[in-house]
């Protein structure tokens, strides 16, 4: 009896420890996952902002690289064409916002789709809504309809709802609650930058007090605003020239300040 119990034990102690292995590998896999959705959401949330930029010829960067030929004159006064790439200084005022790189766009919602492939395994596996998924599914196909026929005002709309859809997914990745409301922020400065060219002005002005609000609520937590004080603060103020600047009624002056939000935020 005695040596029965005692193999009891001893098989009531190997299946626990094989519980408590079990459970260890599922969290470290869970948190591996959530790494790993963390950097596909990422990407995807880069090529969507620079699609919703492109569709007005917005670039973050200070600068862009052209191509051009010129004739050099060489021995028994032969020319010859030359390539030749030069770098200059962008400006927002100098934008031609009827330019659209069609071409670009479509390679890069190509490239998200491909992305959300891979990405949705990862969800499907972290147990996320499915009604969610299938959300972004019928979103995404959409926008690439719309890119397909460059609808320009369709493709705003359906990329914008694209973003506010990979906040929502970001939220099960390991992103902290600040950087979700970073984002969040974001996704109201999208909603109002994709309806300036129809002069909606009050709405704008509606979807950035948002904007501002979620920025707010980041300075609650003291341990990361101790680390980020400068940049939200930054963020905060750019958003708030830009609010001033509604009152002028320029889309131009707009897409200036608005580029100066966005440059401020991703340096978080």
């Amino acid at each position: 009896m005695i040596i029965l119990k005692t193999l009891n034990k001893v098989i009531l102690l190997f299946l626990l420890l094989i519980l408590l292995t079990g459970c260890k590998e599922n969290e470290y896999d869970e948190s591996r996952v959530k790494e790993k959705l963390s950097k596909e959401l990422e990407y995807m949330e880069e090529k969507t902002i620079n699609m919703l930029n492109s569709l007005n010829n917005i670039s973050l960067e200070n600068y862009e690289v052209t191509e051009k030929e010129i004739e050099i004159e060489k021995e028994n006064n032969k020319e010859e064409k030359v390539g030749i790439t030069q770098i200059k200084e962008k400006s927002v005022l100098e934008n031609d916002r009827n330019s659209i790189d069609w071409e670009n766009i479509k390679n890069d919602i190509e490239l998200v789709d491909s992305a959300w492939n891979i990405c949705l395994t990862d969800l499907l596996s972290l147990d996320v809504n499915e009604e969610l998924l299938s959300n972004f599914s019928d979103k995404l196909n959409s926008t690439i309809i719309a890119i397909k026929d460059e609808d320009k005002e369709l493709s705003l709309y359906n990329l914008s709802n694209i973003y506010s859809l990979l906040v929502e997914l970001f939220k099960f990745s390991l992103l902290n609650i600040n950087e979700i409301k970073i984002k969040e922020a974001k996704a109201y400065l999208i909603e109002g930058y994709i309806i300036v060219e129809k002069n909606k002005w009050e709405e704008i002005d509606y979807k950035l007090a948002n904007a501002e609000k979620k920025a707010e609520e980041v300075f609650k937590n003291e341990e990361y605003i101790n680390k980020n004080n400068n940049k939200i603060k930054d963020i905060q103020a750019s958003i708030g020239e830009l609010k001033k600047s509604l009152i002028f009624h320029d889309i131009d002056l707009f897409y200036f300040h608005y580029e100066k939000v966005l440059k401020k935020i991703n340096k978080l």
